[in-house]
């Protein structure tokens, strides 16, 4: 979960569960209440998806459970060459 919450942050700038009081954001978590961007206007559809399924509350369901390949193979890194990336 905590990649999910850095994604969302470089993406758009504020961590996924963000608000002006501490109580705010524990029931915004365990709410899974996610102020989301406008899509596609501010955060692509891929993006989206992304952070969600790595924000899955249940670790055998959420992205990546299955190994890193599961996270490449996401649409929103399509056009990534891991293998060149890797050097």
């Amino acid at each position: 979960m905590r990649v999910a919450e850095a994604g969302e942050t470089v993406l758009v700038g504020l961590p996924p569960f963000n608000a002006e009081h501490p109580q705010t954001i524990f029931d915004n978590i365990l709410n899974r209440k996610i102020p989301w961007p406008a899509v596609p206007e501010e955060m692509s559809p891929e993006a989206q998806d992304l952070i969600d399924r790595l924000l899955t509350e249940d670790p055998n369901q959420r992205l990546g459970a299955r190994g890193a390949s599961e996270v490449k193979e996401h649409v929103f890194f399509k056009d990534i060459n891991w293998d060149t990336l890797a050097r």
